[in-house]
């Protein structure tokens, strides 16, 4: 329901009502929710895992794309572009990666830190290895859907 919602507010321009730095704030605010729940699942051993249905983690990404549709330029536009050409590599290729490396920096505390090495290390490496495949012949095209 909430995905239909956001089309139908995106198709209709609703969301151009909304000042950029609403947007920003109101992400900011969602993303900063999202990550407090998983903490404290994670926390109390609660068994959630917060998923493209998690609304506020869904409203973070609606804001995040109607904020940066609005920019004519991309000020950094080689960079996104490389994200971009890499996204669905690094997403196929993430889930191994977190596999390898979460036990390696579990006693890592305070919680917080041990997310956010892990997010780091998982997408960089993912990245990394992304790119090194799109180098060879045919591989990236076929394997990983590298354009």
């Amino acid at each position: 329901m909430l995905h239909q919602l956001s089309g139908y507010l995106v198709r209709k321009n609703r969301l151009k009502r909304l000042s950029t730095m609403l947007c920003l704030v109101l992400a900011i605010v969602s993303i900063g929710i999202t990550v407090v729940i998983q903490l404290y699942s994670y926390r109390y051993g609660i068994a959630y895992n917060v998923w493209y249905d998690f609304a506020f983690l869904m409203i973070a990404a609606l804001l995040l794309f109607e904020m940066f549709s609005r920019f004519r330029t991309i000020p950094v536009k080689n960079i996104f572009y490389l994200l971009s050409k890499y996204a669905f590599a690094v997403y196929l290729i993430h889930n191994p990666i977190i596999i390898l490396f979460a036990p390696m920096i579990e006693k890592i505390k305070p919680l917080p830190f041990q997310l956010i090495i892990l997010t780091v290390l998982v997408f960089t490496v993912s990245w990394m290895i992304s790119f090194l495949l799109d180098k060879i012949p045919k591989i990236g095209k076929w394997l990983l859907y590298i354009r």
